[in-house]
């Protein structure tokens, strides 16, 4: 699908027609922002607001710190491990302050912030949102709810710039998560979200052209998905995936356009940088014998539509009489440039910082440890009839690879592993302790073990044995991973190893380790699986890509944030207003798709001529 052609439909048909029939618009013209020139003695101080989330506040970058309840070292209101160095939005203050303004920047852009915990915020809405996604809430304690809001309305209230980024939590996380696992990956296997669908989300839009935009999008996915569906070689519900996209982009639309008015309302003559999405899954293919399905341009398209509405946004609002007073600006997200790619430079760094010490390694490895933690520990504990237990930083950084000899985890532990889940399969109830392997390591160190109550993984080893299995897998995933991630090339075989039967894909893994006894062997063994079979191969680059901070190690490295931070100041400058993204949309249409012109220009004059009698315009 062409974004251009679609904006045809994305965009206010108000405006499109105002151009096809040269009515006059009652829009912002062209001018560079009020604070792109040199201060004045009488105009130095400058309150700059920068709202967003983690595709804003530097991730993983030194200077951020994880955002959690337990964090001491994290302030949000006081400003204090809330951005990375050199993300974006300070180099837009740095910009400012280089024109010779005091500048007040209050920082916004906070981890998973959602547009809908943002409406919260604000005071647009009264009570929390819960969709089952995470949020705000779930990063930071310190203040209550009502010392939150007031500090996010005075600030927006008193903003003279703000540069608005919210969407790629509430709108590109979010879908990437839904969308993995409604196919089966990592997630709820096979998982049909009953209110996520197309005729939910359109009962949410009120607007004609926002339904057009809905419509279009499903039915040009539609298209290109079920041309795929053959060369995938198993079942994908596509409609519950379509169903997911539609629903996705429509509440999106609402919420945007609801913190576009709040923020308006609460600050009418204020100027606005609209920053657009960052597509998060750029340059993704799926590959197989024969075929190469560009799945990140499929998703292009969407994220481009989107990008196109946020685009339009304020032009259809300003020609209905609305936002008279605001300014908006358009900053286009560049060619993304995503952390993930940079793993092997970490690992190579022995995940020291790097990209002029900007790129935090402790930081980066910390997310890949969670998302270990809480995403593929449980599958890999099932899959080898083992607890592995959660691991941290400091174990995985001192980790020494001592091997142990009271015991061989070799081609007993294969079969081990396979007793286990037969015996558990077929009654539930086994005397762990009896089992060959088990019995070797009581005998050596008199501990014995009992079932986790209510599990069917049994407590075989001791907790530091455990730890040490645990690790050594967590290394090999990590290594792997940097020996997977650079081509984003997904192996269609292992998606449908991983999609149709993660837990069976999983279950290969015993195989690996059935040569030599300690850990060190099992990190080695489990490498080579990794790398060396479909499932380990495609299941490393998912990983990676998607799981790794809930689908954001696709955050943007330092060198994306300068070029977003470029895009940002060269709109403001240049006073690449919203508009004009608008008009130059349109242009390119009417310039190179005649036909598509053609094709509705009798339906668009009857409507420009109606709307035209009804602003009074003729």
């Amino acid at each position: 699908m062409n974004i251009k052609k679609m904006t045809m439909k994305v965009l206010s048909l108000v405006m499109v027609l105002a151009m096809l029939l040269g009515i006059c618009a009652p829009t912002v013209m062209a001018a560079p922002g009020k604070y792109s020139a040199p201060a004045t003695e009488e105009n130095k101080e400058l309150n700059y607001v920068s709202i967003g989330d983690s595709m804003a506040n530097g991730y993983g970058f030194e200077g951020y710190e994880q955002c959690n309840k337990t964090n001491a070292a994290y302030d949000f209101q006081n400003g204090v491990g809330v951005y990375g160095e050199g993300a974006y939005p300070l180099q837009f203050e740095a910009y400012l302050e280089s024109l010779g303004y005091d500048v007040n920047h209050t920082k916004l852009a906070l981890s998973a912030l959602l547009a809908d915990d943002l409406l919260y915020l604000l005071g647009a809405r009264e009570e929390e949102f819960d969709d089952e996604w995470n949020g705000y809430r779930d990063y930071d304690g310190q203040y209550t709810d009502m010392e939150n809001k007031v500090f996010f309305q005075n600030a927006v209230e008193n903003a003279d710039v703000i540069t608005l980024g919210t969407g790629n939590a509430s709108f590109g996380a979010f879908l990437v998560d839904r969308i993995t696992n409604t196919i089966g990956i990592m997630g709820d296997e096979g998982k049909v979200y009953e209110t996520l669908t197309l005729e939910n989300g359109l009962a949410l839009l009120e607007s004609e052209e926002a339904k057009e935009i809905v419509l279009e999008v499903y039915a040009e996915l539609e298209a290109e998905l079920l041309s795929y569906v053959g060369e995938l070689d198993f079942e994908l519900n596509v409609e519950a995936c379509l169903d997911v996209v539609a629903y996705t982009v429509a509440s999106f639309l609402v919420s945007y356009e609801a913190v576009v008015d709040r923020i308006v309302e609460l600050n009418p003559d204020v100027e606005i940088i609209l920053v657009g999405l960052m597509n998060t899954t750029y340059g993704m293919h799926i590959t197989g014998e024969g075929f190469d399905i560009s799945f990140g341009d499929i998703m292009g398209n969407v994220f481009g539509a989107v990008n196109a509405y946020i685009a339009g946004l304020p032009a259809a609002k300003q020609l209905a009489g609305e936002y008279e007073d605001a300014s908006f600006y358009y900053a286009e997200q560049p060619e993304p440039k995503f952390i993930c790619q940079a793993f092997d430079d970490l690992y190579e760094a022995n995940w020291q910082n790097i990209q002029d010490g900007r790129l935090s390694g402790d930081v980066v490895r910390d997310r890949n440890i969670d998302a270990y933690n809480d995403a593929l520990r449980y599958a890999i504990s099932a899959a080898l009839g083992m607890d592995l237990p959660k691991i941290d930083l400091d174990d995985v950084a001192n980790y020494t690879f001592a091997a142990d000899d009271t015991y061989n985890i070799g081609n007993e532990f294969a079969a081990q592993a396979q007793a286990y889940g037969e015996d558990y399969a077929a009654d539930g109830a086994v005397d762990v302790n009896e089992y060959p392997l088990v019995k070797k390591y009581v005998d050596a160190t008199g501990d014995s073990f009992i079932q986790n109550p209510g599990s069917n993984v049994p407590e075989v080893f001791a907790d530091d044995i455990e730890k040490e299995i645990s690790i050594a897998i967590y290394l090999a995933i990590e290594e792997a991973v940097v020996a997977n991630v650079d081509t984003m090339n997904i192996p269609v075989g292992g998606l449908v190893g991983i999609a149709t039967d993660i837990f069976g894909a999983l279950g290969e893994m015993p195989e690996a380790l059935t040569e030599n006894p300690g850990p060190n062997t099992i990190k080695t063994e489990l490498v080579k699986w990794f790398t060396g079979s479909d499932n380990g191969n495609a299941m490393c680059k998912i990983y990676a890509l998607f799981k790794v901070g809930n689908g954001m190690s696709v955050h943007p490295t330092p060198e994306g944030h300068d070029d977003i931070a470029k895009s940002v100041i060269d709109a403001y400058v240049a006073g690449h207003t919203a508009q004009d993204e608008t008009i130059a949309n349109i242009t390119f249409v009417l310039e190179t798709i005649a036909d598509l012109v053609v094709e509705y220009y009798d339906e668009a004059y009857a409507y420009g001529y109606e709307k035209a009698v009804e602003y009074g315009v003729i």
